[in-house]
């Protein structure tokens, strides 16, 4: 039985490469795409979804960790459930003699959920979870006057249409 995931299909993102490169095969990418899926699935029902053994299941999850595949298992939070979150995209023009340290402030704040190397005008993208505005607005204005910062460009997400809450790249 062949297992499709909702969201990310490892199966259908894996297809184009030779199978003999990956560090995975058939069975281990389907239990991959069962706990992206969900992280919370019981090795006794990824079994049964895959017509294997639940030890086998259990076997091949702690290779997968001890190969550092799995980076992690979480939990999903639903921030809108609780709070008005404002969800921000910051492009930020770094000068390179000032990266290194930029980025080790801005790795450090607690609002900031991602930061990424881009090229283009900007140099780097932050994703970033504010509880109000107000609070984003705090954020440009006193933390990012930071030396080496030259240019900011700031995207307020207003609806999200698709998501993936996948990353490892």
């Amino acid at each position: 039985m062949v297992m499709r995931a909702v969201g990310l299909n490892l199966a259908d993102r894996w297809k184009g490469i030779d199978s003999k490169i990956l560090p995975v095969d058939e069975t281990d990418i389907q239990i991959l795409s069962i706990l992206v899926r969900n992280s919370r699935e019981t090795n006794s029902r990824i079994a049964e979804l895959l017509s294997i053994t639940e030890a086998t299941v259990r076997r091949r999850i702690r290779a997968l960790v001890s190969k550092g595949l799995i980076l992690a298992f979480t939990t999903r939070i639903n921030f809108s459930a609780v709070e008005n979150t404002v969800r921000a995209f910051m492009h930020l023009e770094v000068r390179a003699d000032r990266l290194t340290e930029v980025v080790n402030a801005i790795r450090k704040h607690p609002r900031v959920a991602s930061v990424h190397r881009v090229t283009g005008q900007h140099n780097l993208l932050l994703v970033a979870l504010f509880v109000s505005m107000a609070e984003l607005q705090d954020f440009v204005d006193n933390f990012l006057r930071m030396e080496g910062i030259s240019d900011t460009e700031i995207q307020v997400v207003m609806s999200s249409y698709k998501e993936e809450l996948w990353d490892g790249i």
